[in-house]
């Protein structure tokens, strides 16, 4: 299956793949860790995966369009924040109108995890699944095609009404999980203006990146939220 993974863009200098989703001081843009890893998981399996993070690359809508047009996936992967969740909703509904209503559309993050109903019902039919909390196998699932009925973690229309799975069980070893699939993107795209150390993102002078190797518990950090709802930094 073609899966494209998107982080649509919210303004200029909006970061949605960091503990807390908003515009910085310092323009902070973290590397999206939790999203490439899902691409990996992916790309194990066999598919063929392309990542457009809009935010990073300040892409407007009708230059993510493109991109779209061009690679013409099965399966749209979007990242949903609570302050964009409206522009996420009309990037899903520009995917069914670009593609048409046979490309399955899928919403991940904090927000989506949080209120799957209310984002499900504001989608009004341009979005199919919302993922909720830790995504990497559920995504796998839906790429191979399961029955919705089946997949755990996701909530889903069905005959007029919302549908929500069972949580899936969170990922006991984080070993199971492939390395992030840095391919798809650029390291200089993710900077933060206030810090001069590549642990830091900078990228001034230095190839390092993290990963989140370790899980704490759940809703345990009160200094913001993972997109997966799970697994933190230590």
């Amino acid at each position: 299956m073609k899966v494209m993974f998107l982080n649509p863009a919210f303004g200029r200098g909006f970061c949605k793949s960091a503990r807390w989703f908003a515009k910085s001081r310092g323009r902070v843009q973290r590397h999206p860790d939790y999203l490439c890893t899902a691409i990996a998981v992916l790309e194990r399996e066999g598919h063929n995966c392309r990542f457009v993070d809009g935010a990073a690359k300040e892409l407007s809508i009708d230059e993510t369009k493109a991109e779209i047009q061009a690679f013409k996936p099965d399966m749209v992967v979007i990242q949903a924040t609570t302050p964009s969740i409206y522009s996420d909703i009309e990037y899903a509904r520009m995917c069914k109108e670009t593609l048409g209503k046979s490309c399955l559309t899928v919403m991940v993050g904090a927000h989506v995890s949080a209120e799957p109903t209310d984002t499900l019902l504001k989608a009004a039919g341009a979005l199919d699944v919302v993922a909720r909390g830790e995504y990497d196998f559920t995504l796998r699932e839906v790429a191979e095609g399961s029955d919705l009925g089946e997949i755990e973690g996701i909530s889903y229309f069905a005959d007029g009404a919302v549908i929500h799975n069972p949580d899936r069980p969170f990922i006991q070893n984080l070993d199971e999980l492939p390395f992030p699939a840095w391919h798809h993107i650029n390291p200089y795209d993710y900077h933060d203006a206030g810090s001069s150390t590549p642990s830091s993102r900078s990228w001034e002078g230095g190839d390092a990146m993290g990963v989140a190797p370790s899980a704490s518990s759940h809703r345990s950090c009160t200094g913001g939220a993972t997109e997966q709802g799970r697994r933190s930094w230590l």
